[in-house]
């Protein structure tokens, strides 16, 4: 397994595989964290983690239309692709392991079938199972052809980590839990540099919204 940590290193690798910088990766992330503080205790249990996600992946999805990425959500999974690099990035929550090198860490919850096609995918098994994304297609199949990363997120109220990472294996529970490479995204909390800024001509820097809601 292939780990980058350093912040050139980081950098370089983002630049090459999806052309991005890892600003956008901690703005997404930042997002998501904001709302996920913003959930009241009038909201459902679970909307602080499911807002975490959602408002990740919504920056992410802003930033890359920005940048010539496309939406699809193949059988409800939610991704953006580059179809000129054939690749594809989709939002997972993490556990506890996730950004930190010297841990291997899982999705925090079981992934699907379409999940599965895209990691078999990814080790060069496709398909796995096709009559289970049967109703997906032919969208799936086109976006399945794609190496699909996942941008793996770890957001607590007291802090926050992520990781770009390439699965190609599951656990017997049915999480994802080897990668093929990692990338560690340092993500410092709203308002505090991160040490990964981008380079000046790495291209736009889009903003989301990141004002905390009273």
């Amino acid at each position: 397994m292939i780990v980058h940590v350093q912040p050139r290193e980081v950098a370089d690798r983002l630049k090459e595989r999806f052309d991005w910088f890892a600003a956008a990766f901690v703005l997404a992330v930042q997002q998501g964290f904001i709302e996920r503080v913003n959930a009241s205790h009038f909201d459902p249990p679970t909307a602080p983690g499911w807002d975490a996600w959602r408002y990740t992946l919504r920056s992410l999805r802003q930033q890359g239309d920005a940048r010539g990425w496309v939406m699809a959500d193949p059988g409800n999974l939610s991704m953006i692709i580059n179809e000129e690099r054939e690749v594809a990035i989709v939002v997972f929550s993490g556990d506890d392991a996730t950004g930190l090198a010297h841990l291997k860490p899982k999705s925090k919850s079981p992934r699907g079938p379409m999940v599965r096609e895209a990691v078999a995918r990814n080790t060069g098994q496709l398909p796995l199972f096709p009559e289970m994304i049967e109703e997906a297609r032919p969208t799936a199949e086109e976006v399945l052809g794609y190496e699909t990363w996942v941008l793996l997120i770890h957001i607590m109220d007291e802090g926050l980590r992520a990781e770009l990472s390439l699965p190609i294996a599951f656990d017997d529970k049915e999480f994802v839990s080897d990668w093929k490479e990692r990338i560690i995204i340092d993500v410092p909390m709203p308002g505090s540099e991160s040490e990964q800024t981008p380079d000046a001509n790495d291209g736009p820097d889009i903003m989301p919204d990141v004002n905390f809601k009273l």
